[in-house]
């Protein structure tokens, strides 16, 4: 499957931890925020060479999270933290941004990555966040609507 590949600049996402609820707090894209595009036929391993991009206000009027999105480490599959549709994961999806809580101990299927995660985000250790979109309005370098992502890494790489 062909992905275009989001990636915000200079860190424009939030991860933190909430001690007091035991949750991890992820939202990687928000509007009005510049991004690197760049295209990929699956999940980058290597150094991907971005364009500068912009989202729009409103970027997810559309967005639509019927199956779910994957949340994984460092762009790998066997280090799934959690799926957005599973138990003890909350989505907010708003017209300004797309965000998520981990309820660490509700989470029932709990990926491998699930406790790696929660380290990455009490010790600040994330180095950048990339969400693969599968659906989006694009006019060149500008990003008007965001319909499906299919999966987020966090990287620490």
């Amino acid at each position: 499957m062909s992905y275009t590949v989001l990636s915000p600049i200079k860190q424009n996402y939030a991860l933190g931890f909430d001690e007091k609820k035991n949750t991890i707090i992820l939202k990687p894209l928000y509007s009005d925020s510049n991004v690197g595009i760049a295209k990929s036929d699956g999940l980058t391993n290597s150094k991907v060479n971005y364009k500068n991009g912009l989202l729009t206000s409103r970027v997810f009027k559309n967005f639509k999270d019927n199956d779910g999105i994957n949340i994984v480490l460092n762009n790998r599959e066997s280090s799934f933290v959690a799926n957005s549709r599973d138990i003890g994961v909350i989505t907010v999806i708003k017209e300004e941004f797309i965000g998520f809580g981990i309820q660490v101990d509700k989470v029932k299927d709990k990926g491998a990555g699930l406790k790696e995660l929660v380290d990455i985000a009490k010790n600040k250790r994330s180095l950048s966040v990339q969400c693969y979109a599968s659906t989006l309005g694009m006019d060149g370098t500008t990003i008007g609507n965001i319909d499906k992502i299919e999966l987020i890494s966090v990287n620490t790489k």
